[in-house]
C-alpha cells in the first residue's frame, strides 16, 4: 500500500496473485518507485530480506534488471535521482559474491563491483556518484567506497562499520576489540 501523507489516503500499489512486491525505493522528488519483483511461492523466511531466491528489479511496472541477473535485490536510488543501483548474483547463496549494477534510465545496466560479500542493502550515499557499502571480507566487517563512475572499489576501514554518511563525512561504528563500540567521524 501507498499512503499519501498529505492527503491522508492509503491505495494498493500493485497486486498479482503471481508476485510479491518488496524493498520499494521512490526516486528523489517524483513518485517513480523501484522495487524487487519475486515470484510467490511458499516463502520459509519471507520475501523482503531473504535474497536467495530469483527476483527482478522493476521502476513501476518496467523490468530494469538483465535475465541474466536473475538474483537482484535492493533496488536505491542516486541522490539526484539519476541512476538506480542494485545488487546481483549468479547463483542461490546467503553469502555468496554479489556485484553491483547500476540502471540509468535511457541508457544499458552496467556492473559497476564484482567480487562483494556479504551485503544486504545499499545504505549510504556519500554523494551522487559514491556509495559506502558495508561488507564482511573474511569475517572482518569492512567499509568500502564505491565509485559509480570510474567503476572502482577502495576497501575505507576495516573493523568498523558505516552507520551514515553525507556532507563528505562518514560515521563509522568501529567494532574492534581495543574501541569497542567506537563512533568515528572521517
Amino acid at each position: 500500500y501507498v499512503v499519501e501523507l498529505t492527503k491522508g489516503t492509503v491505495k494498493a500499489w500493485f497486486h498479482d496473485d503471481t508476485y510479491s512486491f518488496c524493498q520499494p525505493s521512490f526516486r528523489p522528488g517524483t513518485t517513480t518507485l523501484a522495487y524487487r519483483k519475486v515470484p510467490r511461492t511458499n516463502f520459509k523466511l519471507g520475501a523482503v530480506y531473504c535474497f536467495n531466491r530469483p527476483a527482478e528489479i522493476c521502476i513501476d511496472e518496467e523490468v530494469v534488471s538483465p535475465a541474466s541477473q536473475r538474483l537482484a535485490r535492493s533496488p536505491t536510488w542516486s541522490p539526484d535521482g539519476r541512476r538506480l543501483c542494485f545488487l546481483s548474483a549468479d547463483f542461490a547463496t546467503h553469502d555468496g559474491p554479489v556485484r553491483l549494477m547500476v540502471y540509468t534510465p535511457k541508457k544499458d545496466v552496467v556492473e559497476v563491483a564484482s567480487g562483494l560479500y556479504g551485503i544486504v542493502k545499499i545504505e549510504h550515499w556519500a554523494d551522487n556518484t559514491h556509495l559506502i557499502v558495508n561488507e564482511l571480507c573474511r569475517s572482518t566487517p569492512t567499509v568500502s567506497l564505491i565509485s559509480l563512475d570510474k567503476a572502482s572499489r577502495t576497501i575505507f576501514r576495516r573493523n568498523a562499520v558505516a552507520c551514515a554518511a553525507g556532507a563528505g563525512h562518514v560515521v563509522l561504528h568501529r567494532q574492534s576489540l581495543l574501541h569497542p563500540g567506537d563512533l568515528v567521524i572521517t
